[in-house]
């Protein structure tokens, strides 16, 4: 009875969190899915309306509070549904739900691989963006891609993009902490699920692309927080070093710049 009235209500952000509340209530007497295969479009439909294309920024407790609907999400769904509501509203208007982002993929319970490679782009686009909050949350929300992330060719994909930005394919970045965003992007992704012998086999590339940005920087908190973030994907790393690497390393001890050094 009150599932039925408050599905009939105009979606919106108050009328999401109450469906879920009565999904809540329905699974502690019983642990079938039932329920909401039967009402899943309307779960969809009113999470979509009433916590994506949203005019103003939401509370981002709204969205841990809709991880009971989330976790019943199938991949379908995100394909098909809630995937390419968020890219649209992304590109339309980013600051309302940016922040969402983080929070709709933790609930996710599968890994959203190829499914959400345009969201991720878009994301990247974020870490150089005029607004601190902006590149704030895109950070967190790449961290989050990251850890629902199996498949090394998006993983690949992701950090080629971010590279060309930092390499000038978007122009120059003359802004040193719009650098360090992208650098913390790159950074991010090292927390992805690739199995070990597939990131290692991919550790070639990205230390040549690590390398490539920091031999051309020259400001010392910019380089500081690349070596970081490398210094996460190394971990990667089976076997000796590459040689590269020493080499690299024995350069910028003998370059005669101090923030080198």
């Amino acid at each position: 009875l009150y599932f039925d009235k408050f599905s009939a209500m105009e979606p919106s952000h108050y009328t999401f969190i109450m469906l879920a509340a009565l999904l809540r209530l329905r699974l502690e007497d019983k642990t079938d899915t039932a329920f909401f295969d039967a009402n899943r479009a309307t779960f969809i439909n009113h999470f979509t309306k009433g916590l994506i294309t949203v005019k103003t920024k939401l509370n981002c407790h709204l969205y841990v509070a809709s991880k009971i609907f989330l976790n019943f999400l199938n991949e379908d769904d995100a394909k098909t549904s809630l995937l390419p509501a968020i890219q649209r509203w992304m590109l339309r208007n980013p600051e309302t739900i940016l922040e969402g982002v983080e929070y709709i993929l933790q609930g996710l319970n599968f890994d959203i691989n190829e499914h959400g490679l345009d969201i991720a782009k878009i994301l990247i686009q974020n870490l150089f963006a005029k607004n601190d909050e902006n590149r704030s949350y895109a950070m967190s929300a790449i961290k989050e891609f990251a850890l629902k992330c199996s498949s090394p060719k998006c993983i690949e994909t992701m950090l080629s993009q971010i590279f060309a930005v930092l390499n000038g394919s978007e122009g120059k970045i003359t802004v040193a902490e719009y650098r360090i965003s992208l650098l913390q992007g790159a950074g991010n992704l090292s927390l992805n699920k690739v199995d070990d012998e597939q990131k290692s086999a991919m550790m070639p590339s990205i230390s040549d692309n690590f390398i490539k940005v920091l031999d051309a920087e020259i400001q010392e908190k910019v380089l500081t927080h690349g070596l970081e973030m490398f210094g996460l994907w190394s971990m990667s790393f089976k076997g000796e070093l590459d040689a590269k690497i020493l080499k690299w390393f024995k350069k910028g001890l003998e370059s005669k710049s101090q923030a080198v050094k």
